[in-house]
């Protein structure tokens, strides 16, 4: 199977359709910059609702082209943690059963990456990996807590388990599935945290790096410049990934056909 996803490859993001599953309703990780519990247009993540792993796959019927084109790839990335849902599980099972030749791609925070690590590998082409901090001082600045086996884990003791998660996973997976890793740049925060952000992700397999600007909600931040972005970019040892549309978890089509949800948030402040 070719590999050609529209948010690792930068032609592929202007002619491939991406189709993702709003299946995953709870979360373990309580980010400070997080907007998802809204369904205001324009936030990463959001969905006019969430649907069981039955609905979502029968939902993909609609889209004719895709039961004999090949060419489309079809995840999950919200509007919650998919991997803090079972359904997001049986929903990649019930994909790969239907439509085989499509690719299959996972964006998670890494938490649970140790316990689903080697399931995952079975049905996601790719995965994403979010990774904002690698140190438990910025880590705090970004997360209030996260929930790991029914624990909840804050400070050093939250950072160190997430952090560990993340590496664990991202070694399980990189064998068999692409992984990015997204950053989401926060400024003052984490700028200069992104070298060893990257180099973290390359030396344990991933193979591009997609660093995203805030979108300052809850009162949390402020938009990175063009030129913060730009020099965290360069900082980066992993290729870098630039089109990036931090898309709601129900969007469907090809992403270089539309706005940037943080153009079109800059676009609605107020």
């Amino acid at each position: 199977m070719s590999f050609l996803h529209p948010c690792f490859d930068h032609k592929a993001h202007y002619e491939v359709p991406r189709f993702h599953l709003p299946v995953a309703f709870r979360c373990n990780a309580a980010c400070r910059y997080c907007g998802t519990n809204t369904d205001r247009e324009f936030i990463p993540g959001a969905s006019n609702r969430v649907m069981c792993p039955e609905e979502a796959v029968d939902s993909l019927a609609a889209i004719h082209h895709l039961a004999k084109d090949a060419q489309g790839v079809v995840g999950i990335s919200g509007p919650k943690e998919p991997l803090a849902n079972p359904e997001t599980i049986e929903t990649l099972t019930l994909v790969r059963e239907k439509y085989p030749h499509v690719l299959r791609c996972l964006c998670t925070n890494g938490v649970n990456l140790p316990i689903y690590a080697k399931t995952v590998r079975h049905l996601a082409d790719s995965v994403t990996v979010t990774v904002n901090a690698v140190s438990p001082e910025n880590w705090e600045k970004i997360y209030k807590h996260i929930v790991y086996k029914e624990k909840v884990l804050t400070g050093r003791a939250g950072f160190e388990r997430h952090i560990n998660n993340q590496i664990a996973g991202i070694k399980i997976l990189s064998p068999f599935a692409k992984v990015k890793i997204n950053t989401v740049l926060v400024p003052g925060v984490n700028e200069m945290e992104i070298k060893e952000i990257g180099s973290l992700g390359k030396r344990y397999g991933a193979v591009i790096h997609n660093i995203m600007p805030l979108i300052p909600l809850n009162g949390y931040g402020r938009f990175p410049t063009q030129m913060e972005l730009q020099n965290a970019r360069d900082r980066t040892p992993l290729p870098t990934f630039l089109l990036c549309k931090q898309c709601r978890a129900d969007a469907c089509g090809i992403p270089g056909n539309q706005e940037s949800a943080a153009e079109l948030y800059r676009k609605n402040l107020g």
